[in-house]
C-alpha cells in the first residue's frame, strides 16, 4: 500500500509523571521509555491507572507533575494531542447510521479533505485490515471483531505515528481474540507503527508485546517491565513450553504487583 507506512514512528519518554484528581493521586512517579516502532504492553489490576497513562500519552490529558515528551529521529515532536496520534477505546464506537467506509473517513472529513480523497485513503486503509468488501456494510452487519478492526482503520486512516489501544480486543471471544491479535501483528509489521496496548490477559501481552510493563496500584506506578524475547509470534508459538513459560514468568510479575501497597 503506498501510504500505509507512516513518516519516523514516534518514541514516549515519561519522567517523573504524576497525576492527580479531585479524588487523589491516580499516577505516581511514572518513568518509562518507549522505543520508536515498539509493540509496548500496559498490564496491572483494575485501578491502576493505566488508561490514566494511557491518554497522558495520547495528549488526552495532562500530567499534575512530571515530563512526557514524543520524540521521532531522537528529537523532541510535541508533547500535547495532535497530528500523529491514534487512539482506539474497549468499544468500536462507530457511527451506525454510517457506512463502514463513512466510519473509516470521519477523522479525514474533520480535517476537511476532499470526498474523492477521503474515500480513497478510507478504502486503502480498509484494506490494511482486510475489509475492503465490506466497506457499504454498516455496523450492525459486522462481527464484534469486524467492528474493532473497522475501530482500527479509523484510527489508522491518518496514517499516525503512534497507536494507542486501550483493552481493544476485551469484549471478543477467546477465538475471534486470538485471530484479532495476530490481525494487530500484521498490522504492525506492515506500517511500522509504535502501538501501546493496555490488556488484561497476560497471554496477550506476551504474545504482543516486545516489553510488558507492569502497574501496581494505589497509586499507579510502574513496578517491573519485561522484555519479552520469543523465537517467532505465530499462532503455532503459542502451544509452546517456552511461550508457557515466559507467560508463568508474566504471571509472577504481575503477583508482585497486585500485592504491592502504596
Amino acid at each position: 500500500m503506498s501510504e500505509s507506512r507512516p513518516s519516523a514512528p514516534f518514541g514516549i519518554q515519561i519522567e517523573n509523571v504524576s497525576k492527580r484528581f479531585d479524588s487523589g493521586l491516580v499516577l505516581d512517579g511514572i518513568n518509562l521509555v518507549i522505543q520508536p516502532g515498539s509493540l509496548s504492553i500496559l498490564v496491572g489490576p483494575s485501578g491502576c491507572g493505566k488508561t490514566t497513562l494511557l491518554r497522558l500519552m495520547g495528549g488526552l490529558d495532562s500530567p499534575t507533575e512530571g515530563r512526557l515528551e514524543l520524540q521521532a529521529n531522537n528529537r523532541h515532536v510535541r508533547s500535547q494531542m495532535s497530528e500523529g496520534i491514534g487512539y482506539c477505546f474497549q468499544e468500536p464506537r462507530l457511527l451506525p447510521w454510517r457506512s463502514v467506509i463513512d466510519n473509516v473517513a470521519l477523522p479525514l472529513e474533520l480535517k476537511g479533505l476532499s470526498s474523492e480523497r477521503r474515500l480513497s485513503l478510507a478504502l486503502e486503509t480498509l484494506t490494511l485490515v482486510g475489509l475492503e468488501t465490506d466497506a457499504a456494510k454498516l455496523p450492525h452487519q459486522l462481527s464484534g471483531g469486524m467492528q474493532m478492526r473497522v475501530s482500527i482503520a479509523r484510527a489508522m486512516v491518518t496514517r499516525p505515528r503512534l497507536l494507542l489501544l486501550d483493552e481493544p480486543f476485551a469484549a471478543l471471544d477467546e477465538i475471534s481474540r486470538v485471530r484479532m491479535d495476530d490481525e494487530l501483528l500484521r498490522l504492525w509489521h506492515e506500517t511500522g507503527v509504535t502501538i501501546v496496548m493496555v490488556t488484561h490477559s497476560l497471554t496477550e501481552a506476551v504474545y504482543l508485546g516486545q516489553d510488558v510493563h507492569f502497574m501496581a496500584a494505589n497509586p499507579g506506578r510502574i513496578t517491573e517491565s519485561l522484555k519479552v524475547e520469543l523465537e517467532s509470534r505465530t499462532p503455532a508459538i503459542r502451544s509452546t513450553a517456552a511461550f508457557a513459560e515466559w507467560v508463568a514468568l508474566a504471571h509472577g510479575m504481575l503477583a508482585v504487583c497486585e500485592g504491592s501497597v502504596a
